[in-house]
C-alpha cells in the first residue's frame, strides 16, 4: 500500500501485508499480478520502443502496440478531431506522435486542475488491521480504493479516510478532515479487478461536507491514456503525507483488464488514481514489481460496477451518481486565495497560476 514489497505496492510499518495472518487472502491475486508483469515484458518493451520512435520522429506502426478504437477516443478527448478523421481514412497514420507531442508541454491550468484533483484523494486508515492505503472520491459520496485495502464491509466500518493530509509550506501536516465510511449504504468490491467502492459519511468528524471536496469522475470509455503517454499518480505512499508523481510513469502496455506503466521513481501506492494530463482517471493503481507499475483499467472497473449496479444492498441514488460521471462544479471546490490588508478590511483575491511547465 506504499513502497513496493513483492507484487503489491506496499510499505510502512503498519502495512497490512506485514501481518502474516492476512497474507493468505492475497496469494492468488498476487500471483496473477506477478504473472502478468512477467508475461507482458515483450509487450512493454515494444510499447516503449514505439514511444521512443514517436518522440524522435522515426516512422513506426503504432497498431502493433495500441488498439485503433482507444487511439481514436484519446484523439477526441484531446480535441484532435481532424487527426481522428485522418486515422479513420488512413489506419496507419502517424497519430501516436501527435498525441505524445500534445502532452509533452503542459498548459498552466494543469497545476490548478491538479490541485483540485488532489483534494479528492485521501489516506485510508484501516483501524481494524492497523493498515494504510490511498483512496479517492468518484462522486459526491462514494470513494474508490483497492479490494486489498478494504476487502469487506467490516473493514470499511472500522476504517477512516483522511483528506488534506499533506505538508504545508510551514512543514505542518494538520489539520485534516476525517470521515467515516458508510458501507451499509453502499459497498461493492471485486478481488479480480482489485477494486472497492464504498459510501462515505456526508460530514466529517468536524462537520465539513464531503461533497465540497470534489471528486474524480470515472467512465467506461476506453482510451484515456495510450501507450507512450506519461501519467500522474496522486498518492499516500507508505501512509506518508500526500505526494504527486508527475510524468514519472510512462504507459508501456495494455494487458487485458490492466494498464502497465513504468517508472523511474518510487512505485505507486495502493488505491491511487492514475491520471492523464487532463486529470481524468485512467487506472486504479494496485501493484508494482521493480520499475513496473500495474493498475486496473478504469474502463473495465466501471463496466463491472455498471453490471452489478442493481445488486442487493446498494443505494440506487448513490450508484446513479457514480455511473453518471458528472464532473463537480468548480464552485464546489475551494480555490486557493490570498488576503490583502486594506483600510476597509481584508480583500480576498482568487489566485490564478500561470506557469509554463515543459516536461518530457
Amino acid at each position: 500500500m506504499g513502497a513496493e514489497a513483492g507484487p503489491y505496492a506496499t510499505g510502512g510499518p503498519m502495512d497490512l501485508l506485514t501481518q502474516p495472518r492476512l497474507l493468505e487472502r492475497f496469494r492468488a491475486p498476487a500471483r496473477s499480478a506477478r504473472s502478468r508483469i512477467r508475461e507482458a515484458r515483450e509487450a512493454r518493451e515494444a510499447g516503449l520502443s514505439a514511444a521512443r520512435d514517436a518522440r524522435s520522429g522515426k516512422r513506426h506502426d503504432w497498431r502493433e502496440v495500441e488498439e485503433p478504437g482507444r487511439v481514436v477516443e484519446r484523439l477526441r478527448r484531446l480535441g484532435m478531431a481532424l487527426e481522428a478523421e485522418e486515422l479513420a481514412e488512413d489506419p496507419a497514420a502517424p497519430v501516436l506522435e501527435k498525441i505524445i507531442a500534445a502532452t509533452d508541454l503542459l498548459p498552466s491550468r494543469f497545476l490548478a486542475d491538479g490541485a483540485r484533483a488532489a483534494r479528492a484523494v485521501g489516506r485510508i486508515r484501516v483501524l481494524v488491521r492497523g493498515a494504510l492505503g490511498t483512496g479517492f472520491m468518484i462522486s459526491p459520496r462514494v470513494l474508490m480504493t483497492n479490494n486489498h485495502v478494504l476487502e469487506s464491509r467490516e473493514d470499511a466500518a472500522g476504517s477512516r479516510v483522511e483528506f488534506d493530509f499533506f505538508e504545508r509550506s510551514t512543514g505542518a501536516v494538520r489539520p485534516v478532515e476525517t470521515y467515516a465510511f458508510a458501507p451499509d449504504t453502499l459497498f461493492l468490491t471485486d478481488p479480480g479487478l482489485d477494486y472497492t467502492i464504498v459510501a462515505v459519511a456526508e460530514t466529517s468528524d468536524d462537520g465539513a461536507r464531503i461533497a465540497a471536496r470534489g471528486w474524480l469522475p470515472v467512465t467506461a470509455a476506453s482510451g484515456k491514456a495510450v501507450v507512450g503517454e506519461r501519467v500522474n499518480i496522486i498518492q499516500h505512499p507508505g501512509g506518508r503525507p500526500q505526494e504527486v508523481a508527475i510524468h514519472s510513469n510512462e504507459v508501456a502496455a495494455v494487458v487485458g483488464d490492466f494498464l502497465h506503466y513504468v517508472t523511474d521513481s518510487e512505485p505507486g501506492s495502493s488505491g491511487s488514481p492514475v491520471c492523464n494530463d487532463q486529470w481524468e482517471v485512467a487506472a486504479l493503481h494496485h501493484a508494482s514489481r521493480g520499475d513496473v507499475n500495474e493498475g486496473a483499467r478504469i474502463s473495465r472497473v466501471v463496466a463491472d460496477i455498471g453490471a452489478r449496479a442493481d445488486g442487493p444492498g446498494i443505494d440506487r441514488s448513490l450508484m446513479a451518481e457514480v455511473l453518471a460521471a458528472t464532473p463537480p462544479p468548480v464552485s464546489e471546490v475551494a480555490v486557493p486565495t490570498v488576503q490583502v490588508g486594506a483600510a476597509s478590511g481584508p480583500v480576498v483575491i482568487p489566485i490564478e497560476i500561470h506557469v509554463g511547465v515543459p516536461v518530457g
